[in-house]
């Protein structure tokens, strides 16, 4: 592997572990680059009053490893990954680095149908309202209270369906489906302290036109608020990865060269 490739870095969405992105990264692996892609605080059953802080540490944590070998690292943030990467690299961007007489920092973040905030917003803000609310929620989410404190786990249904993956292909979803695993729901409505105006390095948005999580009006709003470049996938949901991983691929290892 050549020392001047960066490394790639994945946070993964809500539910989502990282073997569900096995897809990507296989593709990303077989170009020469290194990936990582750590578990987050929020994600198990064990889960319980998790912060967003607890899960930037998480990657702050790893990623300064990475920064001590002189490594450059793109960030890749799906659904609410984004909204941590977006977090996470304040100030360790690569100019950040490059200001103090380093090598490393984050050069770049791609963000999969990411939910991104405002500064002093919360990601929930970015979801479509309807998934939230009633009807809907009842039928998408399992919601738990242990010790005071709520776990959430993402029902097998019709409805949870549409709004996670479709329009997918049925063996993908059924595959990914059976990979999902309890979230602390606490991090989507916490204030961010940042958000990607704090980023001085390239960001990429890749649009899922079909995505019933983000819809497109808000990922579209989020492009023109941070003057991101974008990627723009037809017939996608809010897994584009599923959908399009050669694709996905393409636009992080853009990113990266």
């Amino acid at each position: 592997m050549s020392p001047s490739k960066p490394s790639i870095f994945f946070v993964h969405g809500a539910y989502h572990p990282p073997q569900c992105y096995d897809a990507v990264t296989t593709l990303i692996k077989d170009a020469g680059y290194e990936v990582s892609m750590p578990r987050l605080a929020s994600l198990g059953k064990d889960a319980l009053g998790i912060t967003v802080d607890d899960d930037v540490a998480v990657v702050r944590r790893i990623a300064n490893e990475l920064f001590e070998a002189g490594k450059e690292v793109v960030l890749v943030g799906h659904s609410y990954g984004g909204h941590v990467s977006a977090i996470a690299a304040k100030g360790l961007t690569t100019r950040d680095f490059k200001a103090q007489g380093k090598q490393g920092g984050f050069k770049g973040v791609v963000y999969l149908s990411g939910i991104l905030a405002k500064q002093g917003g919360c990601a929930i803000d970015a979801c479509n309202s309807a998934a939230i609310t009633p009807p809907d929620v009842a039928d998408i989410y399992d919601i738990q209270t242990i010790d005071g404190k709520t776990s959430a786990t993402v029902r097998n249904t019709e409805t949870a369906i549409r709004y996670f993956f479709s329009p997918a292909p049925k063996d993908e979803i059924e595959k990914t489906m059976a990979l999902l695993e309890p979230q602390c729901p606490d991090v989507f409505y916490l204030p961010a302290l940042s958000s990607p105006a704090d980023l001085s390095i390239p960001q990429t948005y890749v649009i899922s036109e079909q995505d019933s999580m983000v819809l497109l009006e808000s990922q579209e709003r989020i492009v023109a608020d941070w003057g991101m470049k974008t990627v723009r996938l037809e017939n996608t949901g809010h897994a584009p990865f599923l959908n399009h991983p050669r694709r996905v691929a393409e636009a992080i290892l853009e990113m990266a060269s």
